[in-house]
């Protein structure tokens, strides 16, 4: 889901583009 998402990118400072 979105959330799941933004939460995935919050947590990974790498995958936060």
């Amino acid at each position: 889901t979105a959330l799941d998402l933004k939460n995935v990118v919050d947590i990974s400072p790498i995958a936060t583009i």
